[in-house]
């Protein structure tokens, strides 16, 4: 009865550890949501942002919905998320033209607020209506862009096969080297 019992608080302090970690608002909007995987974003050795990867299942389908959570370790300003941002599409994707890039950046510099130590950032894409919307920690409505574009590269950044953080991308698409 005993082991039993353990085996029960065990179960329950996993799942409430699972569940305790993730901003309520993913839920809310990927039924069925799970992490799929996690990693560290790190420049010149200074980390940057943790960040996790959700889906129905955790399992990624870039055909169902899916979220990407960045947890900030330092301060930095919204224009300069934004324009990070657009420099690392610019980067993966030739396929953009000058002016779609000044266009999400403009949208981007509007929809990111300043960051500070310990803030979150989450982008939600939901395939079937081709949407991405963006969230800080307290679940509130930072804005949205359209089109299934943005949201490729967008989440490319992380998850696309041209990443640039290549290491980054397997442990959120929990893919073993």
């Amino acid at each position: 009865m005993h082991k039993f019992l353990l085996k029960i608080l065990i179960f329950s302090i996993i799942t409430f550890n699972i569940f305790a970690e993730t901003n309520p608002i993913i839920p809310q909007l990927i039924p069925d949501s799970s992490l799929v995987g996690k990693g560290k974003y790190t420049f010149l050795f200074m980390k940057i942002f943790d960040i996790e990867l959700y889906a129905p299942q955790g399992k990624f389908d870039k055909n169902k919905p899916y979220a990407l959570e960045l947890d900030y370790h330092r301060n930095l300003k919204g224009k300069s998320i934004a324009e990070k941002t657009i420099e690392k599409i610019s980067e993966q994707s030739t396929k953009v033209s000058t002016e779609q890039l000044n266009s999400w950046q403009q949208q981007l510099t509007t929809i990111l607020p300043d960051v500070k130590q310990g803030s979150s950032l989450i982008g939600v894409y939901t395939p079937s209506i081709k949407q991405t919307k963006f969230f800080n920690n307290e679940q509130v409505l930072l804005g949205s862009i359209d089109g299934e574009d943005f949201a490729n590269h967008f989440f490319g950044i992380w998850i696309g096969e041209d990443s640039s953080e290549p290491q980054l991308r397997k442990s959120l698409l929990g893919i073993n080297s």
